[in-house]
């Protein structure tokens, strides 16, 4: 057994610095070189680097010579890929701007001489300076004696840090006065002795955080604690590009450089239906693939007009390695998706940072949980595959989780802008400006939660706020009573209003596009059933408020959903039995159990972020 390391919770954040703070470092880098393996062995992750000027932001690489290779990220200035044949490997890395391109060569000989690599440190990758990401080092059919050792081998010193995961290691890059190359080495003991392996991180040199929306605080203007990963606009051409890359997701996002409606308008501001091709001119994403699983989306029958809808009330979509979790911005009008549900190869999972959400460790000290699943007549919505498999997975496994974040995410853009103000905005103003001069949908949404008891427990669960000795001793049978006598059918929608109404659109559009009916159950700390409910969004009370939402926020589809609500028929599941085959029919357990590991169920961590009150 791996040992347990310290829980990343103990890593330091890294504040904001202000606008007035440290000057921009000055690029010390004037010429490209490219770094990696010259020479790997057969079944070798190879990796190569780009250190180069600033003034570059256009990356192409392209193999010229040797058995093809899967290259997830070819417009970024780092790839990796194993090698499978022996041979010589060349590649050609072009990078350009305004200014010209530069480009130069690499080559990598792969001999056939020995025994194949049978470990590997993934992946080879770039990352900003003070930014965060992750390593994870595989071992192919070996069974470890001891935990994975980790060092940083080169390069100025980056800050290391170990999760629950012993096979992680999570790194925060130094910051740098031009490009700069990381090299890290992960080595672990086994029978047949010690394996090891090496990967490359260039760290690349970008103005520091000056935006007062990218702090360590919980104020409602705080997006994120860390630098922003590189992003570019998924569509070169995009007429919108300079405006993306400025107001949308820029390390010194102010004020001034919001965007005006006249600049970056809603997609649906002029009253049509936007079409996927004015949608994918709004997308940047980190890694290209991402965006072509964003537009693949966009493109399939079942969900297309769905999302076009809803997709209306948003400026931009940004998908990167380093979000997480996915959230709405009032701020900007955009939504911000982890790619964690976009990925279909192990090698494009590879290049996602793996850093958890910091409040999933919240609320352990809860007498109860509260839980839910997805089901469908094929069984529960397909879960993602464990850390520790190397599988190439189809969309279909992917798009139920996908779409149902975005459902959730698209319900925040809507209740800020529902469908029924976007004709009326002001081209002058920015979108936060508009934002702030009505209240949201969910400001009015009747009968809200009512149980004060439960708004404290969320504060816990969801936000860390110390747990009290009375919380502690809680039955979660009184926990059962409060939340089912209430009409919300979700514990995050103690949180805020906000997430109360996402919550229910959310629910109501996965059962009605996706086919998914949902279980939602308060358990012990075990996962015992104490009180469940199937269909809980078809109850008297909480079907009354759902369809509030939907006349609001998707007016188009409100009556269908209505029709389709009203014929669930809500059931409690059987008490007394672990949620995992827990169903409505006490007599037989649940036709598609859950896998074992639901027994540590964790809820989908969502999030929002309310408007700020912006200085002009």
């Amino acid at each position: 057994m791996f040992r347990v390391a310290l829980l990343l919770f103990f890593i330091p954040l890294v504040a904001c610095r202000s606008s007035g703070g440290e000057p921009v470092p000055q690029d010390d880098v004037t010429e490209l070189t490219l770094y990696g393996d010259s020479h790997a062995r057969i079944n070798e992750v190879v990796g190569i680097v780009a250190v180069l000027p600033d003034r570059y932001d256009q990356y192409q690489w392209t193999q010229l010579d040797g058995a093809p290779v899967a290259l997830p990220d070819r417009h970024g200035p780092a790839i990796s890929f194993r090698v499978s044949d022996p041979g010589r490997y060349r590649f050609r890395f072009q990078a350009g701007s305004d200014q010209g391109s530069i480009s130069d060569e690499f080559v990598v000989t792969v001999a056939d001489d020995g025994e194949p690599a049978r470990a590997a440190l993934r992946t080879d990758r770039s990352v900003s300076a003070g930014g965060r990401t992750s390593l994870r080092f595989w071992l192919d059919d070996q069974a470890p004696v001891s935990a994975p050792r980790f060092r940083q081998v080169s390069g100025p010193a980056a800050s290391l840090a170990y999760g629950s995961d012993p096979a992680i290691v999570y790194l925060t890059a130094p910051d740098v006065p031009g490009d700069r190359v990381l090299v890290f080495e992960a080595s672990v003991d086994t029978a047949e002795g010690t394996f090891t392996d090496q990967a490359r991180v260039v760290v690349r040199n970008r103005p520091p955080v000056t935006s007062p929306y990218f702090c360590a605080e919980d104020g409602a203007n705080c997006a994120t604690t860390t630098p922003l990963q590189e992003v570019r606009a998924y569509r070169r051409d995009s007429t919108y590009r300079p405006v993306l890359e400025r107001c949308v997701y820029d390390n010194q996002l102010d004020g001034a450089r919001l965007c005006r409606v006249s600049e970056l308008p809603p997609l649906g501001r002029r009253g049509d239906l936007p079409t996927v091709e004015r949608i994918m001119d709004r997308v940047l994403v980190s890694h290209d693939w991402m965006g072509e699983r964003f537009e693949a989306l966009l493109r399939d029958p079942e969900t297309q007009a769905d999302l076009r809808h809803l997709l209306r009330a948003v400026t931009a979509v940004v998908i990167s390695s380093d979000l997480r979790p996915s959230f709405y911005w009032a701020l900007t009008g955009a939504i911000y998706l982890d790619p964690r549900y976009l990925w279909l190869t192990p090698e494009e999972r590879d290049l996602i940072n793996e850093q958890p959400d910091a409040r999933s460790g919240f609320g352990e000290d809860l007498p109860f949980r509260v839980v839910s699943r997805f089901l469908s007549d094929d069984g529960p919505m397909p879960a993602l595959p464990a850390a520790g498999e190397r599988v190439v997975i189809s969309e279909d496994r992917l798009r139920p989780r996908l779409t149902n974040t975005l459902y959730h995410e698209l319900a925040h853009a809507n209740d800020y802008l529902p469908p029924s103000v976007l004709p009326f905005l002001d081209a002058e103003l920015r979108i936060v400006d508009e934002v702030n001069r009505r209240a949201p949908v969910s400001a009015t949404l009747p009968g809200g939660p009512r149980d004060t008891n439960l708004t404290q427990l969320a504060r816990v669960r969801y936000y860390g706020d110390p747990i009290t000795e009375a919380q502690k001793q809680l039955d979660p049978d009184q926990v059962a009573d409060w939340f089912f006598a209430d009409v919300t059918n979700d514990f995050y929608a103690y949180t805020t209003p906000r997430e109360d109404l996402a919550m229910l659109f959310e629910e109501a559009l996965t059962g009605f596009r996706l086919g998914y009916q949902r279980d939602l159950a308060v358990t012990d700390i075990d996962y015992i059933v104490r009180q469940g409910w199937r269909h809980r969004i078809a109850q008297t009370g909480v079907a009354e408020r759902v369809g509030y939402v939907l006349d609001w926020i998707y007016p188009e589809q409100a009556p269908a959903i209505r029709a389709h609500m009203e014929s669930l028929t809500p059931e409690p599941l059987c008490a007394g039995v672990p949620f995992v085959s827990s169903s409505p029919e006490c007599a037989m357990p649940m036709a598609f159990p859950a896998p074992s590991e639901a027994f540590q169920y964790r809820p989908e961590l969502h999030e929002h972020f309310s408007p700020p009150s912006v200085r002009p």
